[in-house]
């Protein structure tokens, strides 16, 4: 689950539906963390560093 504050949960959009965050941020972070965790010192392929854009 992407973490969030208490205000981010609070969020409501104008039908009254939860505003929920920018997945792609947080998937971009997850993977780098587990790229250099598990291929430490392997060049990140190219087909995922297309979400360093």
């Amino acid at each position: 689950m992407i973490p969030r504050t208490d205000e981010q949960k609070q969020e409501r959009d104008e039908s009254g539906n939860p505003v929920l965050l920018d997945v792609g941020v947080w998937l971009k972070s997850e993977l780098k963390k587990w790229w250099s965790k598990d291929h430490e010192g392997e060049f990140l392929p190219s087909s995922i560093s297309i979400l360093h854009t």
